[in-house]
């Protein structure tokens, strides 16, 4: 196996844990994106297995407890499952939706698979991936998955690569979270076809909805909304720029025999919030990762803050807001501290209830705070 070495002194974070070393760091710049090496320091020493990036992180770790990369993806596919089977995600009846591998979280970074029933959705984000694609369907067979379909030519950004299925075909239309059905799209929506992280955030807003009028903006497929309707809402808007979305959102309404209380928007939400309608007294943020870089962070704060501001604004007293930000590159106290500054920019009276994260499945660890990209706010208004 080939080595790359770091330069003198920059070994430290690797030694705290830390999976990413920056190209700053290497003592030569990487030739090719997705090679197998062994990290070493500046004498030679080995650091552990890894693969090679092109771009400002250039090299990934999965560490030093591993031999080959093989042994790694077989020991932390079961470890995975194992965590999963202890939180209580496997083998229920209510539940066919889970996040089963989550890269750096689980071990392996740029590696996602999600559960949707008996099919695997294996995401990836490294061309190191793609030699052991058979090893990671193999394994995924031995827990139980009777069909395996691969994402990679978004995530790894080159249109001569296809998606399609390593083994099987799709076998159901109809998935449950938390005994509320879904269709999911993998093979054309977004991610995996559904944002499998806000499932327990989903839940409290089901438990908040009963008699309110709902707002759901940049809505996807509906998973706030569907979940609004089970909890016995007045009635749901769901809004998102995507037709496509919408228009799964309506059908997954549907399924709840609910669509008389549910009405589907394909708007843009910044153009709708700036005219928003009074009397919504339950609204839910989700938008986009707009902070795509440190480099955007200054830019991406200021759209937080107009959306926040804007829906506090004309929302009514005795509201409920949910508003969320999935930007890895924004901190949990840069957005309170955003959201903050959009109560006080709104002139409202506004209280924070709770602090919200991204579901069990998607563990972080702790060497690498990166990892808890989610952040929520539950918050009144007076």
């Amino acid at each position: 196996m080939k080595k790359c070495y770091l330069k003198k002194g920059k070994d430290r974070s690797v030694l705290r844990g830390h999976p990413w070393v920056f190209s700053g760091a290497l003592k030569a710049e990487v030739e090719k994106a997705g090679e197998w090496m062994e990290l070493c320091d500046h004498q030679g020493t080995s650091l552990g297995l890894g693969f090679t990036e092109n771009g400002s992180i250039a090299f990934k770790s999965i560490g030093s407890a591993f031999p080959s990369p093989e042994q790694a993806i077989v020991t932390r596919l079961q470890e995975a499952h194992t965590l999963r089977k202890d939180q209580g995600l496997v083998d229920r009846k209510d539940l066919d939706i889970y996040r089963l591998f989550f890269a750096e979280g689980d071990g392996l970074p740029g590696l996602i698979i999600d559960s949707y029933g008996a099919h695997a959705v294996v995401q990836i984000h490294s061309r190191a991936y793609l030699e052991h694609l058979e090893l990671i369907t193999e394994q995924l067979v031995l827990l139980g998955y009777r069909a395996v379909y691969l994402r990679q030519r978004s995530s790894l950004r080159d249109e001569k690569l296809e998606d399609g299925y390593l083994m099987g075909k799709r076998e159901e239309e109809v998935f449950l979270e938390n005994g509320i059905p879904f269709h999911v799209d993998w093979e054309q929506g977004q991610k995996t076809g559904f944002f499998i992280d806000q499932r327990d955030n989903r839940q409290l807003v089901r438990k908040l909805a009963s008699g309110k009028n709902v707002l759901n903006l940049f809505s996807y497929t509906g998973g706030f909304s569907s979940y609004a309707l089970k909890g016995g809402a007045r009635s749901v808007v769901s809004l998102d720029s995507s037709q496509a979305a919408v228009e799964m959102a309506c059908r997954n309404a549907e399924l709840l025999d609910a669509a008389q209380k549910h009405t589907g928007l394909t708007e843009d939400a910044f153009d709708y919030l700036k005219k928003m309608p009074e009397g919504f007294d339950l609204v839910v943020l989700d938008p986009p990762a707009f902070v795509k870089s440190p480099r955007s962070r200054h830019r991406a704060v200021q759209a937080y803050k107009r959306i926040n501001a804007w829906a506090m604004k004309a929302m009514p007293s005795s509201s409920t807001l949910l508003t969320f930000s999935c930007s890895q590159h924004l901190g949990r106290e840069l957005f309170a501290s955003t959201v903050r500054a959009a109560a006080i920019e709104s002139g409202r009276e506004v209280r924070l209830l709770q602090h919200l994260q991204q579901s069990v499945d998607h563990p972080s660890r702790m060497e690498h705070p990166e990892g808890e990209y989610l952040k929520g706010l539950l918050l009144q208004l007076k």
